[in-house]
């Protein structure tokens, strides 16, 4: 028990971490250029008038941007759709809202048939997370320049899984390497899926990229 209580923990600070930094990264010094932005309009009202009508043009649009970025960042850590509308509506929205943060290009797809089977609302939303956790995995340390999600049954298994084709890992020294690099991404993934009674497989290859499975029984 508390061993299960301090990896709450840390998971906890963990997950506290990774929103307290994407706040400053995206939102926060996007609010902090609108405000210098507005400063900078009012010193041109007096000086130069004329500049006033494109310098809100790119106002409009850095509000804009701010706006979409801050909606998608509620939507990636609850989407409130999730369980009314399921799994695969949910991932389609992420899909359409998804922008490579890097700026690399990155692509980000979805496979799936339309009669995905629905399944409890506590399953979708590990499997949603789960999923998450591939695609920024293999956005941050693939080099790949597109990233595929797949949903499809295969007899009495629901499988969702996350592939890319860039530069894979050596899974077991990753995996026999947790205490001494204090990385738990795999980890925490492979928890995830325990506790939802499922099975995460992970292959990767330094030459054909990297796919994150995960299995759900169905029955």
């Amino acid at each position: 028990m508390k061993e299960e209580r301090d990896r709450l923990l840390s998971k906890e600070a963990e997950v506290r971490h990774a929103i307290a930094r994407d706040l400053h990264d995206g939102p926060a010094q996007s609010v902090a250029a609108i405000a210098m932005n507005i400063e900078f309009i009012k010193k041109l009202f007096k000086a130069m008038p004329e500049r006033v009508p494109g310098e809100l043009e790119t106002l409009a649009e850095l509000v804009q941007k701010t706006t979409h970025d801050i909606r998608t960042l509620l939507f990636e850590l609850r989407p409130l759709g999730l369980e009314t509308q399921g799994l695969l509506i949910t991932l389609q929205q992420w899909v359409e809202r998804w922008r490579d943060p890097s700026g690399h290009g990155i692509r980000l797809r979805l496979e799936a048939p339309a009669n995905v089977p629905r399944l409890p609302a506590e399953i979708e939303a590990a499997a949603f997370i789960i999923v998450q956790e591939a695609v920024n995995n293999a956005r941050k340390h693939a080099k790949s320049d597109l990233i595929t999600i797949y949903l499809y049954q295969e007899e009495d298994v629901f499988v969702a899984s996350v592939r890319d084709r860039g530069r894979g890992f050596n899974v077991a020294a990753v995996e026999s390497d947790y205490n001494s690099r204090g990385s738990l991404g795999l980890l925490n993934m492979k928890e995830r899926a325990r506790l939802i009674g499922s099975d995460l497989r992970i292959r990767s290859d330094t030459e054909r990229g990297t796919t994150v499975e995960l299995r759900i029984p169905l029955a």
